[in-house]
């Protein structure tokens, strides 16, 4: 933009929002590295720009209201400018109830709406119009290189990721579990760092507690290490914060510890970076193997997947269970109800309605993501658009 010939004022990254805006239009964000949620007021043409990073990683809600729009990156913070108190959207509830998270451009509220990952809005002549400026590659090519050089790319690319996020105008440090995502973000992110931070949360509970492992982790990496311990009696005072900061039902358990790690975090730096997203991207968790057994069961002939449902439906284990019940289903199917906790026929009785109405927005994802030649691919893809920008 210097190159350009635009003047800068300040060495402040928002600055350079506005020199991108008048220099490439709406089309700057797809410019951006990195996380972010912003409004952009262009006073001369009577407009506001409204975009979200590709991945969701900042919220940002709105809502039309007589005469204008209300934005916030808090649900609480549109409240005022309604008419009326929002309704609750059942859809909402019914997908909550299934998956622990409401995902896309819904929200728990009738009138609030999500702006989606990877999306830019423009709010012109009392209309917002949404537009989608990135998507994750559906690329299957073939690669050439060996699993060493694979693997020393891919450290490469961390590392310049990691170092990415080092630019910061306050103090930064990393949460460090003691797991391999959060461990590498540590390392990475503390070579040639002088004093650089990082924080854990451990459990008196020595089956839970990976305080030690986290210690290690950080003392190789060469990281200053703090811990905090979360104990029981903590838990309805945090878990009352946390409702009112979340705006709505919380997706997750590990809230709990993660808030007080939070506290511990803030009183040393204002920033942290996490090894959140790992699993998404690696195919970490149990129910991508799940994913991969069905790709597996599609390709074997008709007379054989009625046998082999009943053979993994008598083995041990509630993952065991769920993959006999996901394997006559479709692919898309599969991947949708494979990160359900609680089974939708369950929720349609409870709430007395069908269900299907409030998946209609992971099905069309799915249609976009799904590639029934790698069904993990298609499942990181989906996860990607939707746990991730909500969880």
């Amino acid at each position: 933009l210097i190159g350009r010939g635009h003047i800068f004022k300040t060495r402040c990254d928002t600055e350079v929002l506005v020199h991108a805006y008048e220099e490439y239009g709406d089309d700057f964000v797809s410019r951006l590295n990195g996380m972010f949620a912003l409004a952009l007021y262009d006073r001369r043409r009577q407009r506001v720009l409204l975009a979200r990073d590709p991945l969701g990683i900042k919220p940002l809600f709105y809502a039309p209201i007589e005469g204008g729009l209300a934005f916030a990156s808090e649900i609480k913070g549109i409240f005022p400018a309604l008419a009326r108190r929002p309704g609750l959207r059942s859809a909402s509830l019914q997908e909550y109830m299934v998956f622990r998270y409401v995902a896309w451009d819904r929200t728990f509220y009738e009138d609030i709406m999500r702006v989606p990952p990877g999306h830019v809005g423009i709010w012109e002549g009392g209309r917002l119009t949404l537009r989608r400026y990135w998507f994750p590659s559906r690329s299957l090519e073939q690669s050439t290189l060996t699993l060493d050089e694979a693997a020393t790319q891919l450290g490469t690319t961390l590392e310049t990721a990691v170092r990415g996020q080092l630019i910061s105008d306050v103090p930064l440090g990393a949460f460090c579990s003691g797991g391999v995502d959060s461990g590498l973000v540590t390392t990475y992110a503390a070579r040639g760092a002088s004093g650089f931070q990082s924080f854990s949360v451990g459990f008196d509970d020595p089956a839970w507690d990976e305080s030690a492992l986290a210690r290690d982790t950080a003392a190789r990496a060469g990281a200053d290490h703090h811990v905090v311990v979360s104990r029981p009696e903590s838990l309805e005072q945090v878990l009352q914060r946390l409702i009112y900061f979340h705006d709505e039902p919380l997706s997750h358990p590990n809230s709990v510890p993660l808030y007080e790690l939070s506290g511990l975090a803030r009183q040393h730096v204002k920033v942290v970076l996490t090894g959140e997203g790992a699993d998404e991207s690696f195919g970490g968790y149990p129910r991508y193997h799940v994913a991969r057994l069905r790709g597996t069961y599609q390709r074997l002939p008709t007379s054989l997947r009625a046998l082999a449902t009943r053979g993994i439906s008598v083995l041990p284990g509630h993952r065991a269970e769920k993959a006999a019940s996901l394997l006559p289903l479709s692919l898309e199917d599969s991947i949708l109800l494979n990160s359900a906790y609680v089974d939708p026929k369950l929720v349609a009785r409870l709430t007395g309605s069908d269900v299907s109405s409030a998946f209609d927005a992971r099905r069309s994802l799915i249609a976009e993501t799904f590639d029934e030649r790698d069904v993990i691919a298609s499942m990181t893809r989906y996860e990607l658009l939707t746990y991730l920008q909500c969880a």
